[in-house]
C-alpha cells in the first residue's frame, strides 16, 4: 500500500499505510462520492487544505456507505453534526475539538478514534470495539 498523497483518475487520495482515503473537494462532492461508491472506497478525507471550503459536512448523510472519516478543520470551525448519520463508521479522525456535540454512542462499529478532547464529546465508554484511541 502506498503512503502519503497522490492522484489517480483525476481524484486525490491519501494513504496512511493501512487505509486508502479519497479526498473530497467541495467543488466535486457528488462526483467524488459517486466515484467512491463505484470503486468500493469507503474512507474519505475532508480538509480545507485539500479543497474543502464549506462550513458543514451535511452531504455525508447521503452516503451511508462511508466507514472512515478523516476531518481536518480550520481554525474557524466546521459543523460536523451530519457525522451522526454515519452509523457504520469504523474510523473517525477530527483534528480539532468539535463545536457541536459529538455523541459516540451512534458509532457502534468504531475501531479507530482520534480526536481532541472537549466537553462536547459524549459517551466514549460506549465505544466497546475500539482498538486504537488517540486523544
Amino acid at each position: 500500500m502506498k503512503h502519503g498523497l497522490y492522484s489517480n483518475n483525476g481524484y486525490n487520495f491519501y494513504e496512511n499505510g493501512y487505509q486508502k482515503f479519497l479526498i473530497v473537494n467541495s467543488n466535486q462532492i457528488y462526483e467524488t462520492l459517486d466515484y467512491a461508491r463505484t470503486q468500493a472506497i469507503t474512507y474519505i478525507v475532508i480538509s480545507y487544505a485539500h479543497g474543502y471550503n464549506l462550513k458543514s459536512i451535511d452531504f455525508v448523510k447521503d452516503y451511508p456507505f462511508i466507514q472512515g472519516l478523516h476531518i481536518v478543520k480550520d481554525v474557524n470551525g466546521m459543523n460536523i453534526d451530519a457525522v451522526h448519520a454515519l452509523s457504520n463508521l469504523e474510523y473517525l479522525y477530527i483534528n480539532r475539538a468539535p463545536e457541536q456535540t459529538l455523541d459516540l454512542d451512534v458509532f457502534p462499529k468504531l475501531i479507530t478514534l482520534n480526536f481532541e478532547w472537549d466537553k462536547h464529546v459524549k459517551n466514549l465508554s460506549s465505544c466497546t470495539f475500539l482498538k486504537e484511541l488517540t486523544i
